[in-house]
């Protein structure tokens, strides 16, 4: 077995372009508050978009909460 999950829930929250690392901040805070024991971004091409850099700012700033964020190298 790859994974086993103990439990899993989504907070799906979609960001327009343009978001800002604070707006990523305030999104992994409510996670957390909401229950979460981690958060897997996706996000936009880091190559076509700063969403990628601003949820990787925001990361930097959340303590003792594993946050991942993935470059999907996609644009949609």
């Amino acid at each position: 077995m790859l994974f086993r999950w103990a439990s899993l829930s989504f907070l799906f929250v979609s960001a327009p372009a343009g978001s800002s690392a604070g707006a990523f901040q305030a999104a992994y805070a409510r996670a957390r508050s909401e229950g979460a024991t981690g958060v897997i971004v996706i996000a936009l091409s880091a190559d076509l978009s700063a969403t990628h850099q601003s949820a990787v700012l925001g990361a930097q700033t959340i303590d003792d909460f594993p946050i991942r964020i993935v470059d999907s190298r996609a644009v949609s």
